[in-house]
């Protein structure tokens, strides 16, 4: 399943953003579910990156309005692709990740994902997805042991350069994460933001939405699985504090 925007006007090798996601539980779900449940599942979570995608474009502000996202799906991975390098580009990808990773809460789908940044080769006509950075985040995605996006050294280097009250350098805190080798000094995508009113951050009403959601994903998992959802809960007290 591919994003079925024009690509004419992007160049197929550039330098861009990458978001790689992990369905967790993908294989149980798939045996838990009809084939269509699962199809209209991976349709949602297209959608809510599609609804961030129109909303940046409806923007007044010229420097939104070239910029897009490209979306390739297989199997239990969904990779997000921006158009170049852009501070715009940034936001659009973070804030797209972020919704998707809310909705994936809301209807029990938890997820976990790495962006990184550097030269990609997007070739939607061939299905060609090929760079370093694709390799960077699917590596870092396999330690991240909580529901949530980190990023890459790549991601860190790009935000030294940004004015930090860019809309892009929002999107993101560093907190000691919880990796598979432990917890780590990472910047983390905050995807906490979409579970209260978007225009302030009342914690108390994140938290109470966080818990609701996390306390249906404990119906659907025992023992070491358990510990994403800890990790989750630990993590936004952290970020949030």
């Amino acid at each position: 399943m591919t994003e079925e925007r024009n690509m004419e006007d992007w160049n197929i090798t550039d330098e861009r953003f990458i978001v790689f996601l992990d369905i967790m539980g993908f294989k149980d779900f798939v045996a838990r579910k009809s084939h269509k449940e699962v199809y209209d599942m991976m349709v949602r979570l297209s959608g809510s990156k599609s609804y961030i995608n129109r909303a940046f474009t409806k923007v007044e502000v010229p420097e939104y309005k070239d910029k897009e996202l490209y979306t390739a799906s297989f199997s239990d991975s969904i990779i997000l692709f921006s158009k170049d390098k852009s501070s715009e580009s940034l936001d659009m990808i973070a804030a797209s990740t972020a919704y998707i990773l809310h909705d994936s809460m809301l209807n029990d789908i938890p997820m976990k994902g790495a962006i990184a940044l550097g030269t990609i080769s997007v070739n939607k006509e061939q299905q060609i997805y090929f760079g370093q950075p694709l390799i960077d985040a699917y590596l870092l995605q396999d330690e991240v042991n909580y529901y949530g996006i980190v990023a890459h050294n790549s991601i860190d280097s790009y935000l030294h350069t940004l004015d930090p009250e860019l809309p892009a350098a929002k999107l993101f805190f560093e907190v000691k994460t919880p990796m598979k080798a432990g917890k780590i000094t990472h910047r983390n995508i905050d995807w906490f933001y979409f579970l209260g009113s978007y225009k302030n951050s009342l914690t108390e009403e994140k938290r109470e939405k966080l818990h609701y959601y996390l306390d249906s994903l404990k119906t659907l998992v025992s023992g070491a699985p358990r510990k994403y959802i800890d990790n989750t809960l630990e993590i936004f007290e952290a970020a949030y504090r």
